[in-house]
């Protein structure tokens, strides 16, 4: 009896895989990543694929046929000797960073004609597009590589670990290389980042999912192009030594004060969140003005809205912390990388650059979270072990989605954007979000 042996992906291949993943669902990433690791020129049969990628027969079918429909592998016929009908083989179609680049590229232009789709069917049309079911076309985008075109961000607070991608890819010159000159500033909040885009003050802004949906159902000319992750992390926490008791619940909140900055993304998605579950009327709501720590600390609310990353941060001062995080009680996008409408008609060099420059700042903050925390705190007021802690958080919490998993980094959700703009509607949340 004969036996064969086949190489397979193992742990130490996971960075290839991810790096791939950013842009192509996963089972393509880990096709794909194969057959550039399996060390070997000649084509690969099905199922070398198979097992070396460890997918079933029509996975693995579906994942070679969308990388050969991309261009990113090639079919053969395998030389086996014999006589017969050729079996037929994969191999990769260049080397590993022509592959890397151009599974990124395609990526940024698939996203801006998603895109594009969102534009059309949830916000105000601005920016073309009339398909009717969801799927994007993609958008090409300018790959002039020539002087570097400037690129305008304007963050949704000040660096902090959420953040940490864009500035990883800024301090390892990943925009440079993409022909995009980023400068980096921050706004008090969603709804300030949202108008210096719609100004034309910004190119580039990191929103808040509700207060992007209220501007898409004004017919505001801005657009999402990608999200940064693909849930919300707003929370509602309180401690121990102020509540009184464990708070697991939403309808313990009956009868409490819930302290929240008034207008803001958290206030907008919490009001949500409390209206859903029948309790807003049974809460007396306070403006916090971005003091929701102290006014917990200080007993003048029972609870109050955060990030995520907020209360860890208090159990690491030793304090015993409770908190209901929004999207595990309703599906809500995370924050997203918003553009003027008129940016979609004739997608300049620098968009396209700085999303695919931003993809790699996305795999490596994710793989070195330590270097990535230190260039956040480069530009923040918080030490490196806080601003890791928030990568954390976000990364391993709110990074991940079946989305994320089928269609790459940065994918978003017509019907995510439909329920949402619906529940603020029928909850009356959106009228709040001027503030």
């Amino acid at each position: 009896m004969r036996t064969r042996e086949f190489p397979a992906l193992g742990p130490e291949d996971a960075p290839v895989v991810e790096a791939f993943g950013v842009g192509l669902g996963r089972e393509e990433a880990r096709v794909l990543a194969f057959l550039l690791l399996r060390g070997d020129d000649r084509p690969a049969s099905r199922l070398d694929v198979r097992i070396g990628a460890g997918l079933g027969r029509e996975r693995t079918a579906d994942a070679l046929s969308a990388l050969e429909t991309v261009g990113l592998v090639a079919s053969g016929t395998i030389d086996s000797g014999s006589s017969g009908r050729p079996q037929k083989g994969w191999r990769v179609a260049g080397d590993p960073e022509e592959i890397a680049a151009r599974v990124r590229q395609r990526h940024a232009e698939a996203l801006l004609g998603q895109a594009r789709t969102v534009a059309a069917e949830v916000g105000s049309g601005a920016a073309g597009g009339d398909r009717q079911n969801g799927e994007a076309d993609t958008l090409p985008v300018a790959l002039d590589r020539g002087a570097a075109d400037p690129a305008r961000v304007v963050l949704n607070w000040i660096p902090n670990g959420f953040h940490a991608p864009v500035f990883l890819a800024a301090e390892r010159g990943f925009y440079g290389e993409a022909g995009v000159d980023a400068s980096i500033r921050a706004a008090r909040g969603s709804t300030a980042a949202l108008r210096q885009v719609e100004s034309g003050g910004a190119d580039v802004g990191v929103v808040g999912s509700a207060v992007l949906c209220g501007a898409l159902a004004e017919g505001r000319p801005v657009v999402p192009v990608a999200l940064l992750y693909q849930r919300a992390m707003t929370v509602l926490y309180s401690v121990r030594s102020v509540f009184g008791a464990e708070l697991d619940s939403v309808e313990q909140l009956r009868g409490r004060t819930v302290a929240m900055p008034r207008g803001s993304e958290t206030a907008l998605l919490a009001r949500l969140f409390l209206s859903q579950a029948g309790v807003l009327g049974d809460v007396t709501i306070v403006d916090a003005s971005g003091e929701e720590r102290a006014d917990l600390l200080e007993g003048k609310a029972d609870v109050v809205t955060g990030m995520a990353a907020d209360p860890p941060a208090l159990e690491a001062e030793g304090y015993t912390v409770d908190s209901i995080l929004v999207s595990e009680k309703f599906p809500v996008p995370g924050p997203a990388l918003v553009v003027h409408a008129d940016a979609l008609a004739d997608p300049p060099a620098a968009l396209g650059g700085f999303l695919t420059a931003t993809m790699r700042g996305v795999v490596a903050a994710d793989r070195d979270r330590e270097a990535a925390a230190e260039a956040v705190a480069a530009r923040s007021d918080h030490a490196v072990a806080a601003e890791r802690r928030r990568l954390d958080v976000a990364l391993d919490r709110f990074s991940d989605s079946e989305a994320r998993r089928s269609r790459g980094w940065g994918w978003q959700s017509v019907d995510d954007w439909r329920r949402l703009r619906m529940a603020l509607h029928q909850t009356g949340t959106l009228s709040g979000q001027s503030g």
